[in-house]
C-alpha cells in the first residue's frame, strides 16, 4: 500500500492540515516509493522533499496527483534513475532537488515541459554532480544531464523490438512501516 493513510501531529498556533504547504520525509529508510493520497490530508501541498529514504525507484507517475508541485526533492537516497515524463503532471515546478543519490540514468525529457526552473541540485551523483541557480546554468545542467545521463531504458524501448504471443507476471508488494514526517507552513 503506497498510500498515505493516517497522519496525526499537532499544528502550531492553531492551524490545520489545510495550512500546511510542504512535507518533509525524514530517515524514511524502508520506504521505497513517494507516498500518494497526501492532498486527502494536505489539501494546499505545494512541496514534497524526502531526505535519506529507503531504494526508491521512480516508475514516472508518482507525481500525477501532485499538479500543484512547486517544490520537489529526494535527496540522500539510493536512487538510480528518474524516468524522463516524472515532471509531466507538474508544470509549477520550480525547486528540483536530487542531490547525493546515485543516479546513472535521467530521462532526456524530464524538463522539457518546466518553464518556471529557478533552482536545480544533482550534486554528488554517480554521472552529474552540478547544482543550478541561474537560467544560463540551469540550460547547462539540463545539456549535462542529456549527455551524461543517459537513460539506457528510452534507448533500448526506442530501438527493440519484441514479439510474443503469451506473457504473465504478478506482482505484489506489501509494505508496512512508520516514517517520520515534518509538515511545514511555508
Amino acid at each position: 500500500n503506497q498510500r498515505l493513510t493516517a497522519v496525526n501531529g499537532n499544528h502550531l498556533n492553531s492551524n490545520n492540515h489545510s495550512d500546511v504547504k510542504s512535507i518533509e520525509f525524514i530517515d524514511c529508510t524502508g520506504s521505497t516509493f513517494i507516498p500518494r493520497n497526501m492532498l486527502n490530508f494536505f489539501p494546499n501541498l505545494i512541496g514534497v522533499r524526502l531526505v535519506n529514504c529507503g531504494i526508491l525507484i521512480l516508475s514516472g507517475n508518482e507525481l500525477n496527483e501532485y499538479g500543484n508541485l512547486s517544490l520537489f526533492a529526494v535527496e540522500g537516497t539510493q536512487l538510480e534513475r528518474i524516468p524522463g515524463n516524472f515532471f509531466s503532471s507538474t508544470p509549477l515546478i520550480s525547486i528540483v532537488g536530487f542531490a547525493d543519490n546515485k543516479l546513472k540514468h535521467v530521462g532526456s525529457k524530464l524538463f522539457n515541459d518546466l518553464t518556471n526552473l529557478s533552482w536545480i541540485s544533482f550534486y554528488n551523483n554517480e554521472c552529474i554532480n552540478q547544482t543550478a541557480t541561474t537560467q544560463e546554468e540551469i540550460s547547462m545542467l539540463i545539456g549535462n544531464l542529456t549527455l551524461q545521463c543517459v537513460d539506457i531504458l528510452e534507448i533500448t524501448t526506442t530501438t527493440t523490438v519484441i514479439t510474443t504471443t503469451e506473457m504473465s507476471s504478478t506482482v505484489s508488494t506489501t509494505e508496512m512501516q512508520t516514517t517520520t514526517l515534518k509538515a511545514g507552513i511555508i
